[in-house]
């Protein structure tokens, strides 16, 4: 008993070193997930890589901290990979949906869309209602991108033209930009109901 209470101890201890280590020379990365269905309990299922490595340390809350000495001088790239919408979540009324904005209605909102281009081609076209089907009948087990990220203040073009300028599997930004908080927003790839 004695053992498992030290163990413990030195458990705490190296955790809150490395808690530490992050407090002043720090960039934060907050994730936010749009949509009816939006939880924080996604977080959990993201996985953020910075510069194609496992640099990034969870602190709970949908925060993550990179410490300055892993970013690169100049450009950097965040990516985020998740699974958060597993193939049950996706269903025939999104695809229903995404008929519906191809051809009707139009998208609701920007973060609709991104999650309507099914393919990554940058833009919402026939291509993307049988990308979506094939995935809802199993015939493709896994959609090309299946979390996007984007900026919170990211400025969208005009989504008449369905070209979204941009797949969202990535950002970019410099070292000079890592200064306090970056404010991502998560969607899903396919999950259109979760905006009506």
């Amino acid at each position: 008993m004695k053992n498992i209470i030290v163990l413990s101890t030195l458990f705490i201890i190296c955790q809150t070193s490395i808690m530490a280590q992050c407090d002043t020379d720090c960039l934060d990365v907050k994730l936010s997930h749009v949509g009816n269905n939006a939880s924080s309990s996604f977080c959990e299922d993201v996985d953020l890589q910075l510069n194609d490595g496992d640099n990034m340390y969870f602190s709970g809350n949908c925060l993550y901290e990179i410490s300055d000495s892993a970013l690169n001088p100049g450009s950097n790239q965040l990516m985020a990979k998740a699974d958060v919408g597993a193939p049950g979540s996706i269903s025939t009324i999104d695809l229903v949906y995404l008929l519906k904005a191809l051809t009707i209605d139009g998208f609701v909102s920007p973060y609709e869309a991104i999650s309507a281009d099914v393919d990554g081609d940058n833009v919402v076209t026939t291509d993307d209602i049988i990308t979506l089907r094939n995935f809802i009948l199993g015939i493709n087990l896994k959609l090309p991108y299946h979390a996007r990220i984007a900026r919170e203040d990211h400025p969208f073009v005009d989504l008449n033209q369905l070209d979204l300028g941009s797949n969202f599997t990535s950002i970019e930004f410099g070292d000079d930009e890592a200064s306090d908080l970056l404010d991502l927003i998560l969607v899903n790839s396919g999950d259109l109901s979760t905006f009506h």
